[in-house]
């Protein structure tokens, strides 16, 4: 018996270190993250989304500093985004000796401002029908900020001139850049940076479907719950869904969901899943034509070709009730 164990410890340590596993952990962990980057960009469509993420977003204050715009500008990239000149140059389509020049300046005026009120993108610089304070102040009017010479610290006189000169050149700039999507985009910047050195690109999030990283660990399956109780009292305590929103994501109605809940409580009061375990879909568990229990064995079998034997220690049933619980479950499926 110890042998068995043993080599079931053993395969379950090849299965935790697979590529689907890991992926399945990180998603697991970083869950909460991706849903409220699918829940901000829902609002636009994902082609300006990807756009927009994938801007290098300037916070707005940085031109009401000493410095004059190019210089405000290039002492951000430099020093806070830590570009080279070449890059710099390359973004805003300047010399890379003026780019030098400018960081200079701009140093020996002291430090740059910076704050979180408005962000604009730093590819529209790269338009030069427009001085850099025209392209601010063009983007602040046409996002509707209020007090625009107050934001950037300008008189008044400064800003209605430099808006007449905004008039009369007419610049064609694509109306992209006037949406509301870089000040909502730019609180999940750091998330999406974040997300990105773990391999997940913005791409890759957006297509998610939340409802496929909603996962549970198996060892939840070992207690003396029945596999549904186990279920629900999870996905409410451990991933704090509603009630209602455990029943869309069981396929269940939330009665059900509400008194098995009730039940598992009383059963088992403190909270299960702890430690690194086999992550589990929810979404497989779902088919109603079979139990929670014959979703998951059939699940354990067939994906993670598991043994009857390694199936019965790891859920801690008899291997004969395994061997039931796959047979039934295998005969709905054919008969489907």
């Amino acid at each position: 018996m110890r042998a068995k164990r043993r080599n079931v410890s053993e395969r379950v340590n090849a299965i935790l270190n697979s590529p689907i596993q890991k992926t399945l952990h990180l998603l697991n962990r970083e869950r909460a993250t991706i849903i409220k980057i699918k829940k901000k960009a829902e609002k636009y469509d994902e082609k300006t989304v990807l756009r927009a993420l994938k801007e290098t977003l300037i916070p707005v204050s940085i031109f009401s500093s000493k410095q004059s715009p190019l210089e405000a500008l290039v002492v951000y990239l430099k020093d806070k985004k830590k570009l080279t000149y070449h890059e710099i140059g390359e973004f805003l389509g300047r010399n890379e000796r003026n780019v030098w020049h400018s960081y200079r300046k701009g140093k020996k005026k002291g430090p740059i401002q910076i704050n979180d009120s408005y962000f604009i993108p730093l590819s529209l610089f790269k338009n030069r029908n427009l001085s850099i304070l025209e392209h601010v102040v063009n983007f602040l009017a046409k996002n509707n900020a209020k007090n625009i010479a107050k934001l950037l610290k300008k008189d008044p006189s400064t800003i209605w001139a430099v808006q007449s000169r905004i008039k009369k050149k007419q610049p064609r700039i694509d109306d992209y850049y006037f949406n509301k999507v870089f000040q909502q985009i730019s609180e999940l910047k750091e998330d999406v940076q974040r997300l990105e050195k773990l391999g997940l690109s913005p791409e890759d999030v957006l297509a998610l479907d939340t409802s496929e990283i909603l996962l549970a660990p198996l060892s939840i399956f070992r207690t003396k719950l029945s596999p549904l109780e186990a279920l629900v009292k999870y996905l409410v305590e451990n991933k704090s869904l509603r009630l209602s929103e455990a029943a869309t994501a069981l396929n269940r109605d939330q009665r059900t969901v509400w008194v098995t809940y009730k039940n598992a409580r009383q059963k088992l009061p403190r909270r299960l899943g702890k430690g690194r375990d086999i992550l589990i879909p929810v979404s497989i568990l779902t088919n109603r034509r079979m139990s929670v229990l014959e979703n998951l064995v059939l699940w354990l079998k067939e994906q993670l070709k598991l043994r009857y034997c390694e199936i019965a220690i790891l859920l801690k049933l008899d291997q004969r009730t395994v061997w039931t619980v796959y047979s039934r479950a295998d005969r709905k499926l054919k008969n489907e």
